[in-house]
């Protein structure tokens, strides 16, 4: 029921997407701008001086079609070894500034988070649509300290985890070679959904009880526990979505153009699910579309 009414909101609210993507384009250009400044000059020296022997060893060998791809991934992971042990200095470097550029970027996009959850929240409990500048602004001191927050929480937690999952699948590739791929990140995805689920209800909490932002923060474990199961479903096939779109699936049928509208789909679409199961847990009626009204009272 949960998935179903959100699917029936969001295809009401399909407008928010597109006043989303105008505001985070200008994060991720500017994003994308700085990474490749900081990324690709380090890159580019520390390739230029390393020696890829055992790389070009396999493709040197004289009958080329008895090369699996088990000894090319081998190779990789040897050769991308041992350039990681001599640049160690460079490649901690420029993975700080990654790291802060990150950071940075993942204030900006978390700042539109709040004014569009209230947005969702004025049209599931009135069927009201506000502006999405006005709310901005109206919103503006709660949007700073949950993007501030959120990202001084989930960014160190997301790039510690994300780093020893990498590194276990290197260790895990001299097993099960190119198949470590998908097992990290098939763990990457897991964790991702769990730690969104986890804060689920800490904006609705914000938005429908007018909390502040650290009381809304310790006030949502209880109920974002409590709605884990029926949450983490669905954002597990959000993230899934997403990442299948990036690494082509849906680039190849649409052109390209649905990985554009990805990060603003899962972004409305995720506020909305949380919302939904704001309203459900607290027993209050919302709009569905612009003539039925859910009541989550009547539920068995």
């Amino acid at each position: 029921m949960i998935v179903k009414n959100s699917v029936s909101i969001f295809l009401s609210n399909i407008s928010l997407i597109y006043k989303l993507l105008i505001f985070m384009m200008i994060v991720l250009i500017i994003a994308i701008a700085l990474f490749i400044g900081i990324i690709g000059p380090a890159i580019n020296a520390i390739f230029t001086e390393s020696d890829l022997s055992t790389f070009m060893e396999v493709y040197d060998l004289e009958d080329i079609e008895k090369v699996t791809y088990s000894d090319l991934f081998g190779a990789v992971i040897k050769d991308l070894r041992e350039v990681f042990n001599a640049h160690k200095s460079a490649i901690y470097g420029t993975l700080a500034w990654i790291s802060l550029v990150y950071l940075l970027a993942r204030f900006f996009f978390t700042l539109s988070q709040v004014p569009i959850a209230k947005m969702i929240y004025d049209k599931m409990s009135s069927n009201f649509n506000n502006g999405f500048l006005s709310t901005c602004i109206q919103y503006s001191k709660q949007a700073f300290v949950f993007a501030l927050l959120s990202s001084l929480i989930s960014v160190p937690l997301d790039l510690a985890v994300m780093l020893g999952i990498i590194a276990l699948g290197i260790k895990l590739s001299t097993v099960v070679n190119f198949f470590a791929i998908a097992f990290s990140v098939t763990l990457l995805l897991l964790y991702a959904s769990f730690r969104s689920s986890l804060l689920s209800q800490w904006v609705p909490l914000i938005i429908a009880e007018n909390l502040g932002v650290v009381d809304a923060f310790r006030k949502s474990f209880a109920p974002s526990l409590s709605s884990l199961k029926e949450i983490f479903s669905a954002t597990l096939i959000v993230f899934v979505l997403i990442i299948w779109s990036v690494s082509g699936g849906l680039s190849l049928v649409t052109f390209g153009i649905v990985p554009i509208f990805i990060i603003p789909f899962a972004m409305v679409f995720l506020n909305i699910l949380n919302m939904v199961k704001y309203f459900n847990n607290n027993n209050k009626k919302y709009y569905v579309d612009q003539t039925r009204i859910e009541d989550p009272a009547n539920y068995l």
